[in-house]
């Protein structure tokens, strides 16, 4: 179990200004046991402007995330430098906007934990692949690139093309 320390203590906060940071590590991502990220450093600055009715809070995320490429499948880091924001409303309904957050009243701490890691895991690339150099060449595991290489040239050989249809390729259609 992940001792949490991403929540805040609301209820004692005057209204202004306050700053926290958190420090998101591997047994964070460990917690949430998402196969997509295998770990990471992300420092997170926050700044809470506390107000009457709603509190809005302002991320900074500054590290990376170590993920696995999806062409060699080795780890690889990715950085990751972002803000994002979220408004915090006291009420009893329920939110349809990512943006905003609604707790109860009576709710005394603001658990940032799963909001944190959404943000992160949403903030990821579709395809993550390592970085081409000047000449275009992935610093991609070698060895991996020669499999993946032998393979493609072994389907392309093996497209037996039926000479039956080679006529057609001729056809004119003026």
């Amino acid at each position: 179990m992940m001792k949490n320390n991403y929540k805040i203590a609301h209820h004692g906060l005057k209204e202004g200004t306050h700053r926290f940071s958190f420090i998101i590590d591997n047994k964070f991502f460990e917690h949430f046991n998402y196969p997509d990220i295998l770990g990471g450093q992300v420092d997170v600055n926050l700044t809470l402007e506390k107000k009457t009715r709603h509190m809005e809070l302002i991320f900074e995320y500054r590290g990376k995330v170590v993920v696995s490429c999806d062409i060699c499948l080795e780890p690889m880091d990715y950085p990751l430098q972002m803000e994002d924001t979220l408004f915090v409303k006291m009420g009893e309904d329920e939110s349809k906007d990512s943006d905003v957050m609604i707790i109860a009243p009576n709710q005394p701490e603001i658990d940032l934990s799963q909001y944190l890691f959404d943000t992160i895991s949403v903030s990821l690339p579709y395809k993550k692949a390592h970085e081409t150099d000047e000449n275009g060449k992935r610093s991609c595991n070698p060895e991996m690139l020669k499999k993946l290489e032998q393979y493609s040239a072994e389907k392309k050989q093996d497209k037996h093309v039926d000479s039956r249809w080679d006529k057609l390729k001729n056809i004119n259609f003026n």
